[in-house]
């Protein structure tokens, strides 16, 4: 036996309260219907349809389907058993059965089931698709049978197994037609209360016919929803043997009508429609049902001709008129396969078939991976009107398809996101707007599209607030990821704003110890940080983590995410050994309470490892982002962008480390991944590809870091803006690199630019306007502008003294940096003081190894040997080099620098023959090195 492999088939019951209505020949028509003229569907499957005769006391329906039978049934016809006898054999198991577990004897009886063999019941039929099951076997015995089966005892002592029978039958069959006995019987109640999905009443239209159908529909509604089957029942009114010849009464009968002695009307008569409609109405807890459309199209009409025999019209009648009995069956049997229940349009569904078959298309498209053809099949189905019922499925194949298209198409992808807001129907739910705007919008967020998530973003608040209320939690959730998008576009303030306005609002509505409150909290702080208000992120960070330490406990991993927040803004504010401290420990409780492989875990042990590095424990930070990374790539997988972004630290570390080749072959990887998966204007892609720019600078490749540079820079500028903080970045590389090649005044108008930007979005005191002046500093000092480098120098320490702290590490580099201009004016006491200030300070907070205190311990011997300190001199640069050589290594360039540096001190001491020594150990080392100035 063919099995239904797609999906669970249905059964549907004819029944009528009266005899002579038509139900059989209604049943027959329907099934050779189902059988013949759906053979082209389900990909050219034929269906299985079974048509059960349950009427014991009067079978007929094999009268109806006989003709058609194959010759191999018919020949055994009388001999073949039927519903009865089957029912009969499952009587015999009724021991098997729990009298008290409807679900167990459920699933009891479908493996009994299995185990007999169904097709002896089964007569095929010509007609493609049809088997009958004839109501028995019609030998002497039958009326016996009949008569002594006791419905009421298999009922009551194996509950479930009807509807076991139900489920078996919806395994093995696409359609399943019952044909029930008339009346109100025990083989009625379970063909029209236990066995159905669907039920079909035949009526005439007389009031006897209706009251005894209207009852009957009340009864089995009301059984199925107390059983414990969990099938919804629907209720398919059928009219029957309407005579067209009258339409007066046929208005009437159909829409009621008072009293009309001319119609022979001697009492009101309700109408079929309106009873239909208010019944559903009660029963289905409906508002105003209306079946215009339904009795518009179903009606079985009087033909004279078929009221002898048994002919099966569908099968007799060709090209039918629209008022042919086949055309009136035809209507009946579209909607009892295409419809849940009869008040629903048939347009409007078959309209949503349509529309999800496209948006299966869609999905399945896209993950064949075939992103054109999946663009152009989702720019077609959001070009037409999506019924208001469809649009969450529409929207999400839309949403798959831009996901999948950003990496490869961004314009398209970015294009038919903004055609999926545009295209929204004004009649659709405003939450669901909402909800699919700002889930579009994160998405766009998610890729760069910074402008695009902005408007949708927008338009998601407006919605959620036009809904809900301004400070609906909905809406304050739309309000903070709109604030993450214009943080990520630059637009700090604006996204200060917004949380501010949104925390103000939790504190109010939820108190200050709320979830969502300190969330608000968290995410203020940050944006604080962004914009250099330290203080403020830090106030914050603390603040939150302490009602958070309060409320949730010390493990609680929003306890380990606030900690974390901390300690970076304890960076920021140079404070590493603070830092430090809690990172140590929001890891360690990581590892214990989350695991080792844990997301949460593997993010502390990044920023420990970040960490370490800030502190010149550049092995510490390697080891633990080795570690973190190999854990990646075994739980994430190679691709995931936690894994990309623990390969780019740990080229990082490498790069600070001297191992250049290395930190280049692990950053070329990152930038092809990135470029692959996310697309080339994805702003991870854009660092891989300005960290990779660094590289090649620091192997001297300068031709090919340019080259990234520029393309970084004009991808940036086109998608974030001038004016992004990213942008601004690749303005000072691309000058850097313009500086190294010579080219000063490309480099100068650049960091001019850069600094001009920085101020007029950022302020003067923000800290990477520092950098910027900074950058022009250097740039005007390698021209020969001492006195402009000195000037912008020294009003760059100003603020940073004022704004980070005298012994900040940023602050220390603006120290050194003037001291190093102050050299190269001839003022070498200047410089020696400020050095010998830089030098005590980074000793004293970064500690005597860092490799900015070595660099502070060089730039000092080298003002020394100026002074004619050449013992002074001597003292710090043995210093310096052999803990460059014990932190770094030998081949490292900073300590081959050293080497150089010393070898000339000792020349000018007199000793030859150690500088010539030391000299040529440099030279030897530097093949394949560079040339990096420890300034």
């Amino acid at each position: 036996m063919r099995m239904n492999t797609n999906k669970l088939g249905q059964i549907i019951t004819f029944y009528s309260y009266k005899g002579g209505t038509g139900r059989t020949m209604a049943l027959a028509n329907i099934a050779c219907l189902l059988g013949y003229n759906d053979s082209e569907r389900d990909n050219n499957q034929t269906p299985r349809v079974l048509a059960i005769d349950w009427d014991f006391e009067a079978p007929g329906l094999h009268r109806y389907l006989r003709p058609y039978l194959t010759k191999e049934a018919e020949n055994r016809f009388d001999v073949t058993p039927g519903c009865l006898d089957l029912l009969t054999d499952l009587n015999a198991t009724r021991s098997q059965y729990d009298p008290h577990d409807f679900v167990a004897n459920r699933r009891q009886v479908c493996e009994t089931l299995k185990a007999m063999d169904l097709e002896r019941f089964l007569l095929p039929t010509s007609v493609q698709g049809l088997a009958i099951m004839k109501a028995g076997r019609f030998d002497s015995d039958y009326a016996r049978r009949v008569v002594q089966f006791q419905w009421e005892n298999l009922f009551r002592k194996a509950p479930g197994l009807f509807t076991g029978f139900a489920d078996f039958l919806r395994q093995r069959f696409d359609y399943i037609l019952v044909d029930s006995r008339t009346g109100m019987s025990d083989t009625s109640g379970i063909c029209t209360m236990v066995l159905p999905d669907k039920l079909v009443v035949v009526f005439t239209p007389n009031q006897q016919s209706l009251s005894g159908v209207k009852e009957l529909v009340h009864k089995a509604v009301n059984y199925r929803k107390a059983s414990p089957d969990g099938r919804p029942l629907t209720v398919f009114p059928l009219p029957s043997r309407i005579d067209l010849a009258r339409p007066q009464l046929l208005s009437a009968w159909r829409h009621g009508l008072p009293s009309e002695p001319s119609l022979s009307l001697t009492e009101r008569v309700e109408g079929y429609q309106p009873l239909f409609e208010r019944l559903f109405d009660e029963i289905h807890i409906r508002s105003r049902t209306t079946l215009k459309e339904y009795f518009d199209q179903v009606m079985l009409h009087h033909i004279p001709d078929y009221a002898y025999g048994e002919p099966i019209a569908v099968m007799l009648e060709e090209g039918g008129s629209a008022i042919s009995l086949s055309s009136r069956y035809e209507a009946l049997k579209e909607r009892l396969d295409e419809l849940q229940a009869p008040w629903e349009s048939l347009a409007e569904v078959r309209l949503e078939a349509e529309i999800k078959q496209r948006c299966e298309k869609v999905t399945t498209t896209t993950q064949n991976g075939d992103i054109q053809a999946a663009l152009r099949t989702a720019n077609a189905l959001i070009e037409h009107k999506t019924p208001q019922i469809m649009f969450n499925l529409v929207s999400q194949a839309i949403l798959t398809v831009v996901e999948a298209a950003y990496p490869k198409a961004r314009q398209s992808a970015s294009a038919l996101a903004q055609s999926l807001m545009e295209s929204t129907n004004k009649d659709t739910d405003s939450a669901q707007i909402a909800t699919v705007l700002g889930k579009a919008g994160n998405l766009c967020n998610a890729f760069g599209d910074y402008s695009l998530a902005k408007r949708l973003l927008e338009e998601s608040r407006c919605h959620f607030a036009s809904c809900f209320g301004k400070e609906h939690p909905s809406t304050l959730t739309s309000m903070n990821n709109l604030a993450s998008t214009l943080m990520a576009q630059g637009e700090l303030n604006g996204a200060r704003e917004l949380q501010k306005k949104t925390l103000e609002i939790r504190i109010r509505v939820l108190g200050e110890e709320h979830p969502s409150t300190l969330s608000s909290m968290g995410n203020l702080a940050s944006t604080l940080k962004e914009l250099g208000d330290l203080n403020g992120a830090r106030a914050l960070n603390e603040k939150t983590l302490e009602v958070r330490n309060r409320v949730l406990g010390e493990e609680h991993p929003d306890i380990l995410s606030s900690m974390n927040n901390l300690a970076s803004t304890l960076m920021a504010q140079g404070e590493p050994n603070g830092a430090r401290a809690l990172q140590e420990k929001t890891l360690k409780i990581c590892i214990r309470v989350l695991g080792e492989e844990h997301p949460d875990t593997l993010a502390s042990m990044s920023n420990l490892a970040n960490t370490l590095k800030t502190q010149g424990d550049l092995n510490g930070a390697r080891e633990l982002q080795e570690k973190n990374l190999g854990i990646c790539i075994r739980v994430l997988g190679e691709e995931h962008p936690g894994t990309l972004t623990s390969m780019s630290n740990l080229a990082s570390t490498l790069m600070a480390q001297g191992e250049l080749n290395g930190a280049r072959a692990l950053q070329k990887k990152t930038l092809e991944i990135r470029n692959r998966v996310l697309g080339e204007e994805h702003p991870d892609t854009l660092s891989s590809m300005s960290n990779l720019a660094n590289i090649l600078m620091a192997q001297g490749e300068l031709n090919g870091a340019r080259t990234l540079n520029e393309k970084t820079l004009e991808v940036r500028n086109r998608v974030l803006g001038e004016e992004h903080p990213n942008t601004l970045a690749s303005m000072n590389n691309l000058a850097s690199t313009l500086m190294a090649q010579g080219e000063l005044n490309g480099a100068r108008a650049l960091n001019e630019k850069t600094l001009e930007v920085s101020i007029r979005v950022l302020g003067e005191e923000h800290p990477d306007i520092l950098s910027s002046m900074n950058n022009l500093a250097s740039t005007l000092k390698t021209q020969g502008n001492l006195n402009g480098a000195r000037e912008l120098q020294e009003k760059t320490l100003e603020i940073m003294n004022r704004v980070l702290g005298e012994e900040h590490p940023d602050t220390l580099t603006s120290m050194n940096n003037l001291a190093s201009t102050l050299k190269a004016q001839g003022d070498l006491n200047g410089a020696r003081a400020l050095q010998k200030k830089t030098l005590e300070a980074r000793s004293r907070v970064l500690g005597e190894k860092h490799p900015d205190t070595l660099t502070s311990m060089n730039n000092l011997a080298s003002v020394l040997s100026k002074l004619g300190d050449l013992d002074g001199a001597r003292n710090l640069m043995e210093k310096t080099l052999a803990n460059l050589s014990d932190q770094l290594g030998e081949t490292h360039p900073n300590t081959i620098m050293a080497m150089r540096n010393m070898s000339e001190i000792l020349k000018k001491l007199g000793e030859t023959d150690r500088a010539f020594d030391l000299m040529s150990r440099a030279l030897e080392l530097q093949t394949g090195k560079d040339d990096k100035i420890l300034e």
